[in-house]
C-alpha cells in the first residue's frame, strides 16, 4: 500500500527526487571506500599485454569477425578464414570452402559459423561446409 501511495505521488509529480539523489551521489563519492579497477598491491609492470604479429599466424587484418559457442574467434578476409583460439592464428581450410572473399561471419547458437561471401551464404558446422545459394 505504502509503494503503491509513493508510485502515485511520483507519478503525479508531488514528490521531487532530485535532492535525494544529488545526496546519494555525494554520499557515495564523499564516504564510501574507494573500488579500484586496478589492483593497488601490484606494480604496473606486473600486468601483461599481448599484441599478435605476423609471427603468430596473423597474415592480414579480418574485414569481419566473430566468436563461435566453442570459443573460437574467426576472422574472415578478403584471402581466406583465419581461427584464433585465444594464442595463435590458424588459416582455416577445409573442402568446399570459398577460398577468398568473406564478407559476412556470424556465430549461431548451434556452434556453426554462417559465411557470406559476395557469391552467396554458407554455413560451417562440425567441419561441414554447405552452400545454401548457388556459388
Amino acid at each position: 500500500m505504502v509503494l503503491q501511495g509513493l508510485v502515485a505521488a511520483i507519478d503525479e509529480g508531488k514528490v521531487n527526487l532530485t535532492r535525494p539523489l544529488l545526496l546519494f551521489v555525494i554520499f557515495s563519492f564523499c564516504f564510501v571506500d574507494r573500488i579500484a579497477a586496478l589492483d593497488p598491491a601490484r606494480h604496473i609492470s606486473q600486468y601483461a599485454h599481448t599484441a599478435w604479429r605476423t609471427q603468430d599466424g596473423v597474415v592480414e587484418v579480418g574485414t569481419t569477425i566473430a566468436q563461435t559457442t566453442d570459443g573460437y574467434l574467426w576472422l574472415g578476409t578478403q584471402n581466406g578464414l583465419l581461427r584464433f583460439d585465444g594464442v595463435k592464428f590458424v588459416p582455416y581450410d577445409s573442402a568446399g570452402l570459398p577460398g577468398h572473399g568473406y564478407n559476412y561471419l556470424l556465430g549461431a547458437r548451434d556452434g556453426s559459423l554462417w559465411i557470406g561471401t559476395p557469391n552467396g551464404i554458407g554455413r560451417l558446422k562440425d567441419g561441414m561446409f554447405q552452400w545454401y545459394s548457388d556459388p
